[in-house]
């Protein structure tokens, strides 16, 4: 089983989120260090260590600019381009934040040796190879991956280093709770993960109201619902012929069930719909639900839930507790480095250098 295949698309939905949507524009001077001419040091200068691990003015400023265009894209900023609210923020809640995600990239790798891990360079770098292929692929040529990046204060060096980071993460993910690993997860923890999280497992046809403006017409569809479940009743196989219905749009108007069943941990639907399907053990089937507040009846049978359909979200969730962990006892130490930085005045500098270079471009973070 690979799960880190799956967790891969998490960090890629939120990046390729700001790739997608910045535009075209004319670049300038590529060779320039951004973060030499925005905060007045080299781009490899330690800010910091996690754990005794560097951390690079090129890294922390990147995520610095992604959690500013964040606040400042909300409505956070003052009128005419003033940033005081800069100053306001840094210290109610951004340093932190900041500081917070650099420590989710970080500790995975500090921690891997804990278990005796070290990841053979070639899957290594063929993990990292994945992810930045599929962000230069989608956003389309190189060049507009590299005024993305130039945007952003970030070297293509200094982002294949923070995807190495990710990296770690998936791949100790893989390492720990894959098949085989140390703390894989039998299939009775993860049926208790999926009880203590409130999951289901149900199958379900629904008819809608939509369009009966009138009382006769709205018992119509209900008329219908009760023969619908009558014939699943009276079947050899409910479950069999339940199936069978929810295939066929006469009878069925939702489209949001997989073949195995509609797995969630409520409020997909609504709260009539979850209280209908609680209500219910595996293997029951429920009368007419009247959903007609939300346009609809209703007809569920609940199914025991599987453990191999939690798998991944199981190890995921219990490996980001573990990360939790490691974030809360690390040791954060600053250099003098960081401390000559005036981070509002990087970001009026970044801001600059975004309207001189990329003069038509809005800059879209990756947190948004």
């Amino acid at each position: 089983m690979k799960i880190y295949r799956h967790t891969i698309s998490l960090i890629l939905i939120l990046i390729l989120t700001a790739l997608l949507c910045s535009c075209a524009a004319q670049s300038s001077g590529t060779d320039t260090d951004i973060v030499k001419l925005t905060a007045g040091i080299d781009k490899d200068t330690v800010l910091l260590y996690v754990d005794k691990s560097p951390v690079t003015a090129e890294e922390y400023l990147y995520w610095t600019a992604q959690f500013m265009d964040s606040y400042y894209t909300y409505g956070n900023q003052a009128d005419d381009n003033e940033f005081a609210w800069i100053d306001q923020m840094w210290d109610q809640g951004l340093k932190d934040a900041i500081l917070n995600n650099i420590k989710n990239y970080n500790v995975p790798a500090v921690h891997a040796a804990d278990y005796g891990y070290e990841p053979d360079e070639d899957e290594l770098k063929e993990a990292v190879d994945m992810m930045v292929e599929d962000i230069e692929g989608s956003y389309g040529t190189e060049e507009e991956f590299s005024k993305y990046l130039r945007q952003m204060c970030i070297s293509r060096e200094g982002f294949r280093h923070i995807m190495e980071e990710y990296s770690w993460y998936s791949l100790l993910l893989e390492h720990l709770y894959g098949e085989g690993g140390e703390k894989e997860p039998a299939d009775e923890e993860i049926l208790k993960f999926a009880e203590n999280e409130g999951y289901y497992l149900c199958k379900y046809i629904y008819l809608s109201t939509t369009g009966a403006y009138t009382d006769a017409a709205v018992e119509a569809v209900r008329e219908k619902a009760e023969t619908a479940l009558d014939l699943i009743k009276s079947a050899d196989d409910p479950e069999e012929y339940l199936t069978a219905l929810i295939s066929d749009t006469n009878w069925n108007e939702d489209t949001l069930e997989s073949e195995d069943g509609f797995l969630s941990a409520g409020g997909s639907i609504d709260e009539t719909f979850d209280a209908a399907v609680r209500a219910l053990e595996p293997g029951e089937l429920s009368d007419v639900i009247d959903d007609t507040e939300n346009y609809g009846f209703y007809i569920i049978m609940r199914l025991p839930v599987k453990a191999d359909m939690l798998r991944n979200t199981c190890c995921i969730y219990r490996f980001n507790d573990q990360i939790a962990k490691w974030n809360e006892d690390a040791e954060v130490e600053y250099t003098d480095d960081y401390s000559s930085i005036d981070f509002r005045q990087f970001y009026i500098n970044l801001t600059d250098h975004r309207i001189k270079e990329f003069p038509d471009e809005p800059v879209t973070s990756v947190l948004d």
